[in-house]
């Protein structure tokens, strides 16, 4: 979903539901930007959908900050 953001020939309901994982993000890079995707397993719980969804967003940030310098965030 980052074309969203990114180029102004996109809008939220050309890509809503039709691309991409259900949870995506990006950051800034010292070399432009960065890219991250979360799936879901094929029959997923209510837990996968949220306490675990929420630790995986949470250990992407956590790793991502340890490497870069906390003027990146």
């Amino acid at each position: 979903m980052v074309p969203l953001f990114t180029d102004n020939n996109f809008e939220l309901n050309d890509v809503v539901g039709k691309h991409g994982a259900p949870v995506s993000g990006y950051m800034n890079t010292e070399e432009g930007y960065a890219i991250w995707d979360l799936h879901l397993p094929e029959h997923p719980t209510e837990k996968d959908k949220t306490t675990d969804m929420l630790l995986r967003i949470y250990a992407i940030i956590e790793q991502n900050a340890a490497e870069s310098s906390p003027a990146a965030f």
